[in-house]
C-alpha cells in the first residue's frame, strides 16, 4: 500500500454518508442546513463539494436558483453526479483557486467553502481572490476545523488552523467576518455566535426529527461553559445577517447509537471472518508442511528397520 492511500484511510477527507460515523455525519450536514437559510434565488458556488451531499442542500431545501458543486477530487464528483443530482445543481472538477473565474462566469451571489481552506496550498492567494466579491455585498461562508481538538496529525491539512489565526488570516484579505462557534453536543451539533449577542435561548429545531420543537439552552451552556478555544470548527460569515438565535441540530441517540452499533459489528464481523480465514489457511499449510516431513521420516524408518531384519 502506498502512502497516500494508507492516509487516505487513516485520515479519510470524504465524507461518505453511508460509511461516516453519525457525529461527524451531523456535524457537516448541520453546516449546509444552517448555510441553506441564506440560499433562496441565490446562484451559488460550492467550494469543495466533495461527494455533493451539501450542494444538494443548498439547491433542494435552500431553493437555490442554481448551484455549482466545484471539487479538486475526481472520482468525488462523479460520485456527487450519481448520488446527489436535481434541476439547477451541477458539478465541475476543478480547483479552488479558479474561484474568481466561476464568480464572473455564472454571477455568484454566495460562496459557500466548508472544511477546505486547511487544504488549500496557498490560502493568502485564494482569499485574496475573494476580495472584491465580498467588498461588493456578495455573500460568503467559510468553515475550518480547529486543530486544537483534533486527535491526530492530519496530513492532508496544509494549513493548522485555531481561532486566532484563522480570524487574522481572513482579516487580513476581507473585512473582518462575524464568527460563529460550532460545538458536537451529545450526539448532535450547536452553532452559536462567538460574541455575546443577545440571543434567545429558546430555540427551534428545524431540522431535526424528532418530536420536540423547541429546547432552552441557556442552562445546558451556562453549566458547560463552553469555550471558543475548543469549538470543534469556526464559520466566518460576510455579509450574511444571521438570527442571534443558537442553531441545534440533533439526532435520537438511541437509534444513532444503535446504528453505530450495528456498523461496528458488521466491520468486526468482517475482520473476524478474515482473521480466521488467515488463520485456517497458515494452520493447513503448516499441518500439511509437517504431515509431508512425518511421512517422509516415518518411511525412512520403515526402510531402516526392513534393512535391519
Amino acid at each position: 500500500m502506498d502512502i497516500q492511500n494508507k492516509n487516505q484511510q487513516l485520515y479519510p477527507e470524504r465524507i461518505d454518508v453511508e460509511t461516516v460515523s453519525i457525529s461527524s455525519l451531523i456535524e457537516h450536514v448541520h453546516r449546509y442546513c444552517f448555510a441553506s437559510q441564506f440560499a433562496k434565488n441565490k446562484n451559488i458556488l460550492d467550494i469543495g463539494c466533495g461527494e455533493g451531499y451539501g450542494s444538494y442542500i443548498l439547491c433542494k431545501y435552500g431553493n437555490a436558483k442554481s448551484v455549482v458543486g466545484v471539487d479538486v477530487d475526481e472520482e468525488a464528483i462523479k460520485k456527487a453526479k450519481v448520488l446527489y443530482h436535481c434541476d439547477r445543481l451541477s458539478y465541475i472538477r476543478d480547483t479552488a483557486h479558479n474561484v474568481d473565474y466561476y464568480v464572473k462566469k455564472i454571477g455568484v451571489d454566495y460562496i459557500v467553502c466548508f472544511e477546505t481552506l486547511e487544504h488549500i496550498e496557498n490560502p493568502h492567494l485564494f482569499l485574496e481572490k475573494l476580495r472584491s466579491f465580498v467588498l461588493r455585498g456578495g455573500l460568503l461562508a467559510i468553515s475550518i476545523p480547529n486543530d486544537k481538538t483534533l486527535n491526530r496529525n492530519n496530513p492532508y491539512h496544509i494549513t493548522k488552523f485555531d481561532l486566532q489565526n484563522f480570524i487574522t488570516l481572513v482579516s487580513n484579505h476581507l473585512k473582518p467576518p462575524d464568527v460563529l462557534l460550532q460545538h458536537r453536543y451529545v450526539e448532535g451539533s450547536i452553532i452559536m455566535p462567538l460574541k455575546e449577542k443577545a440571543f434567545s435561548s429558546l430555540i427551534s429545531l428545524p431540522h431535526s426529527q424528532i418530536g420536540i420543537t423547541k429546547i432552552d439552552l441557556a442552562s445546558i451552556i451556562q453549566r458547560e461553559k463552553i469555550s471558543s478555544l475548543y469549538s470543534n470548527n469556526y464559520i466566518a460569515l460576510w455579509n450574511i445577517e444571521y438570527s442571534s438565535k443558537i442553531d441545534l441540530q440533533i439526532g435520537i441517540i438511541n437509534t444513532l447509537w444503535m446504528l453505530e452499533l450495528e456498523r461496528w459489528n458488521k466491520e468486526l464481523s468482517d475482520k473476524i471472518f478474515a482473521f480466521e480465514k488467515t488463520l485456517f489457511y497458515k494452520s493447513y499449510r503448516i499441518y500439511n508442511f509437517f504431515q509431508k516431513r512425518f511421512t517422509k521420516i516415518l518411511t525412512f524408518i520403515k526402510a531402516w528397520l526392513s534393512k535391519r531384519d
